[in-house]
């Protein structure tokens, strides 16, 4: 069974300021359409680890997403715009 409400704890500095390392995030799976802005938890493309970046552009199933810390962000400037289909959650709340 999939629940649509999961809890993920951030494992990187990659979203410093709004996310840090350690912090847990709260996504839902039916999230509805992305828009720029959003923050995500997306399946890792070679690992299937969890990560969370912001979207930064959405086209043709597509994600373009990116760390708010972009110095040390391995996100789509690397590994490429990633499908929607790899998207675990819509952010929701945070916490420390």
């Amino acid at each position: 069974m999939r629940f649509p409400i999961r809890i993920f704890r951030v494992r990187s500095s990659s979203m410093e300021p709004t996310l840090s390392d350690g912090d847990y995030v709260i996504a839902s799976a039916w999230h509805g359409r992305l828009r720029e802005g959003d923050i995500v938890v997306l399946r890792h493309p070679s690992n299937g680890m969890p990560i969370v970046k912001r979207v930064k552009a959405v086209g043709n199933g597509r994600l373009f997403v990116v760390g708010d810390n972009w110095q040390y962000s391995e996100d789509s400037r690397t590994l490429g715009a990633l499908g929607i289909g790899t998207v675990m959650g819509k952010v929701l709340f945070s916490a420390k």
